[in-house]
């Protein structure tokens, strides 16, 4: 009886930590292929704008998803544990607007670009003058395409892995 109470300790301790920062981790990432947030039920994003496909669409065609161009944002879900519990992350500075919306804005900004390019459009030695350009001040709203946050989904599917290992040292 011993062995079995250290066993739903160490459960209760250790592997029920893990067990919510695997799962929050998979079910966070997972919004990035369903192209939307699962609370009670799948919530999907808005659409993209035609203007964003034609910018994203690559040279074969296709276009990748939603918030998915290169994976990034996907891909730096983390979990960190301590004493309170799980916490969720993601380290990318766009995710916050991405995950809650809001605006997004450029301040204005001027560029000059310099060509090393000499006659017949090759390169040559020095610089040739290059052209400027302005760029107004802008904003733009960013729509919430939720990816992290509270979820009954997640919580059932924790409370249902931990009953079940639960379960399995309750019945050897």
């Amino acid at each position: 009886m011993r062995e079995v109470a250290a066993q739903v300790e160490n459960l209760m301790k250790d592997d029920a930590i893990r067990i919510m920062g695997i799962e929050g981790t998979k079910h966070f990432k997972k919004s990035f292929q369903d192209e939307g947030f699962t609370d009670e039920t799948l919530q999907k994003w808005e659409d993209l704008k035609p203007s964003t496909i034609k910018n994203k669409t690559r040279a074969n065609g296709s276009t990748p998803g939603i918030l998915t161009n290169q994976g990034h944002l996907g891909d730096a879900v983390d979990w960190n544990a301590d004493y309170n519990g799980v916490t969720f992350k993601n380290d990318r500075p766009y995710a916050q607007v991405h995950n809650e919306g809001g605006t997004v804005s450029k301040g204005a900004r001027s560029e000059t670009f310099v060509r090393n390019r000499g006659t017949n459009n090759r390169f040559a030695p020095g610089t040739t003058a290059g052209k400027g350009f302005s760029f107004k001040e802008s904003s733009f709203q960013m729509p919430k395409r939720q990816f992290m946050g509270p979820s009954k989904k997640l919580e059932e599917k924790i409370v249902e892995k931990i009953t079940k290992r639960l379960d399995r040292l309750m019945n050897r």
